[in-house]
């Protein structure tokens, strides 16, 4: 709620369109990048629904919503380096 209140967005549930099954969420947050508070995209996908494309369905939605409702001219994304897929 407070990103919310903050910055206009925050987590999105992730449903499957067909039945209408939660597998995660996908949104953008703020985060310190460098010492600097960015925009991130960042989702959490349930395993079992991994390698389907719905993370990058649903990041490339936020990207969408990033630049063209909260006009952001960049946005971020990172993981970590033991993060292989």
């Amino acid at each position: 709620m407070k990103n919310y209140k903050q910055y206009n967005h925050g987590l999105w549930a992730v449903i499957l369109k067909e039945g209408d099954t939660f597998i995660g969420d996908c949104g953008i947050t703020m985060q310190d990048i460098d010492g600097a508070s960015l925009p991130e995209i960042g989702f959490h996908i349930i395993k079992e629904y991994w390698n389907m494309g719905y993370a990058t369905e649903a990041a490339s939605a936020c990207k969408e919503y990033a630049f063209n409702v909260l006009g952001y001219s960049e946005i971020f994304s990172y993981t970590t380096l033991k993060n292989i897929p």
